[in-house]
């Protein structure tokens, strides 16, 4: 039991000695110093090895036996339970859920399209053969139900919560991560016609003196060959198009 403890005797939920206070002849005060604690906004560390740690008894770990494990690492003196659970949230945030490109088991073919790309941008950077990543995404458009309300000195413009929905917009990102360079097209649909489109002003406009354009993408059904063949008349794909 810890007991009674007044606001001032807690610091970052470990308990802490009543400061004492004494009069000098200065006028100063006098204050003991304060142990060690874990701030609840760290960064978790201290409980890396958590899933390591077993202790007989116990199906899962508590939040006072993890306190009581820092305890017996000295890591502070004492600590309330609600301090671990802060560090625990600021460090592992189990609400969060990131995409990520998870390789289905000996998938050989997604194996060996890595490694060429791997390989393509293990190459050294050579403006006649430039490396041009492509990705497409679908954005939203909302109109405003109700005129904006101005900004003024104090005050930023304000947009009233309600919208009305406006379609939805395609786009088709070509960018060159070497030279911070990108060219975004807004198209209404993602139609092979569209791609093709983006491919040949790339060709044509972006990059007319390249000696081959390195592409690389994802691999969608429209992300192809035959794309540029249905665009265009079969003459500009066949110069143009390799893989």
């Amino acid at each position: 039991m810890l007991g009674h403890a007044t606001r001032r005797q807690v610091i970052a939920g470990v308990l802490v000695p009543r400061r004492v206070r004494t009069r000098t002849n200065a006028g100063r005060r006098r204050q003991w110093p304060s142990p060690r604690c874990l701030h609840p906004k760290s960064d978790g560390s201290h409980f890396g090895l958590r899933e390591k740690w077993r202790r007989s008894g116990h199906a899962r770990w508590t939040l006072r036996l993890l306190g009581d494990r820092l305890v017996e690492l000295k890591v502070v003196e004492s600590i309330f339970p609600e301090t671990v659970r802060q560090v625990l949230k600021n460090a592992t945030k189990p609400w969060q859920k990131r995409m990520w490109c998870i390789p289905a088991p000996a998938n050989v073919a997604f194996v060996c399209q890595m490694e060429t790309v791997l390989a393509v941008y293990r190459c050294a950077f050579d403006p006649a053969y430039p490396v041009v990543r492509m990705d497409e995404s679908s954005e939203q458009c909302a109109r405003e139900a109700r005129d904006p309300i101005p900004a003024k000195p104090g005050q930023s413009e304000r947009h009233d919560v309600e919208y009305e929905r406006n379609g939805v917009a395609h786009l088709l990102a070509f960018y060159v991560p070497f030279e911070n360079w990108r060219r975004i097209d807004i198209a209404d649909n993602h139609a092979a016609e569209q791609w093709a489109q983006g491919v040949r002003w790339l060709v044509q406009e972006d990059y007319p003196q390249a000696t081959r354009i390195t592409l690389v993408m994802d691999n969608l059904n429209t992300h192809g060959g035959a794309s540029l063949y249905k665009a265009f008349p079969p003459q500009w794909p066949a110069r143009c198009w390799t893989t």
